[in-house]
C-alpha cells in the first residue's frame, strides 16, 4: 500500500522498510518500486538490492540500468559488478553500456566487464582498447592490464602493435601501471619484446623511460635499453 502512496517520501520508505521483510517478498517489493514514475523511488531501490541480494537481484538491477537517467544506470552497472552478478543477460547489458551517450556509464560498464572477467569480457574491452576513438581506449587497456593472465595479455600485446600510435601507448601505459612481484617479469617482457618493433621515435623513449622507472634495478632491462637501435 505504501509503494501506491502519492508521496514519494513515503514510497522511499517504504523500499527501506524491505529489510523487515523476507527476502523473497522483498525481492517482489523491489522489483515493483523499480517500476516507480519517481527516479528518486527507483534510485533507491539499488542500495537495497545490494544489501540484501535477492534472488532477483541480476532482474532488478539490468533494468535499473536500462534507465533514462544516467546516474541510476551508473549505480546499476557498478553494483552489478561489486556483487559479482554473471551470464548472458549481465554481458548484453554491459556491451550495450559502453556505447553509452554518457562517458560515466560507459567507464562502469568497462570497469564492470573486466569484474566480470569472462571471454566475451576481454573481447569487448580488446576491442575498445584497439579503437582510438573511443573516449574509454585507454581505460579498457588499464582494465585488461589489471584483470591479467594471458587472455587479458594478448589482446595488449595486439594493442602495442596497432598501427595507431595512441593505442600503442595505451597499452604501455596500462601495462606499466600494473607491475607487481607477481607479474612483473611478464610485463617486462611483453614490453621488451614489442620496444625494438615501435616505429615511432617520442614512443620508443616513452618505453625506456617507462621501462627504466618500473624496473630501475634490471640487468635484463639496462641491457636491452642500451642495446636498443636508433630505429627499428
Amino acid at each position: 500500500k505504501l509503494l501506491a502512496d502519492p508521496d514519494a517520501e513515503v514510497r522511499i520508505r517504504a523500499v527501506s522498510a524491505a529489510r523487515g521483510i523476507t527476502s523473497e517478498k522483498a525481492g517482489e517489493l523491489l522489483a515493483l518500486a523499480m517500476a516507480d514514475a519517481d527516479g528518486m523511488v527507483r534510485r533507491a531501490v539499488i542500495p537495497m538490492v545490494e544489501d540484501m541480494r535477492t534472488a532477483n537481484a541480476a532482474e532488478i538491477l539490468i533494468k535499473a540500468a536500462e534507465s533514462d537517467d544516467p546516474p541510476t544506470r551508473r549505480e546499476a552497472i557498478t553494483v552489478i559488478g561489486r556483487m559479482g552478478l554473471k551470464g548472458g543477460a549481465v554481458n548484453r547489458l554491459l556491451e550495450k553500456a559502453v556505447g553509452d551517450a554518457d562517458p560515466f556509464v560507459q567507464e562502469a560498464a568497462i570497469a564492470t566487464f573486466g569484474q566480470v572477467g569472462a571471454d566475451e569480457a576481454l573481447a569487448v574491452l580488446g576491442k575498445i582498447a584497439g579503437n582510438p576513438s573511443h573516449r574509454q581506449a585507454a581505460f579498457a587497456a588499464s582494465v585488461l592490464a589489471k584483470m591479467g593472465g594471458d587472455k587479458a595479455f594478448a589482446h595488449l600485446k595486439r594493442a602495442l602493435a596497432d598501427p595507431d600510435k595512441n593505442v600503442r601507448r595505451n597499452a604501455v601505459n596500462a601495462l606499466i601501471r600494473e607491475v607487481t612481484d607477481e607479474n612483473g617479469k611478464t610485463i617486462r617482457d611483453i614490453l621488451l619484446a614489442a620496444m625494438p618493433l615501435e616505429t615511432d621515435p617520442v614512443l620508443r623513449l616513452h618505453y625506456t623511460k617507462k621501462l627504466d622507472e618500473a624496473f630501475p634495478d634490471d640487468e635484463v632491462v639496462a641491457k636491452a635499453i642500451k642495446e636498443l637501435p636508433s630505429r627499428p
